[in-house]
């Protein structure tokens, strides 16, 4: 997996500000974990925004697991040839790291960090919100 983002979000409603009125990376990376959560509602919003940790003595690089339920794609039945109801989850998660100055970034201990245009797209290309199998 590999991820990583340098834009963040003109609607973000960050709680989370400094003494000077700033949003921290901390309020933003929940800001936008919210406005995805939205979208995608897969994806377990709470838990991941208590997973927020300051990586620098100042906060201003963060990490998060962000996690989401999976529902897999199971083969076609025979008989109707369309896939059957299943009421089975999976839960996944990918780590990343954010900062304002460096976006979001995933894959790092892999050696493979990459770059994205959006939480989203990061979210979308790790599995999130997609069909196991599709």
């Amino acid at each position: 997996m590999s991820c990583s983002s340098s834009s963040s979000s003109s609607s973000s409603n960050c709680d989370d500000v400094d003494g000077a009125g700033i949003c921290t990376a901390a309020g933003e990376l929940a800001a936008q974990i919210e406005d995805c959560a939205s979208v995608l509602t897969c994806i377990d919003s709470e838990v991941s925004v208590r997973s927020i940790q300051p990586l620098s003595p100042r906060g201003s690089t963060v990490t998060a697991c962000v996690t989401w339920r999976t529902t897999p794609l199971l083969p076609p039945s025979p008989q109707t040839r369309t896939p059957p109801m299943t009421n089975t989850t999976e839960t996944q998660s990918v780590t990343l790291r954010f900062s304002y100055s460096g976006g979001f970034t995933c894959g790092e201990n892999s050696g493979s960090a990459s770059v994205y245009e959006s939480l989203m797209s990061l979210l979308l290309a790790n599995g999130c919100g997609v069909r196991k199998g599709a």
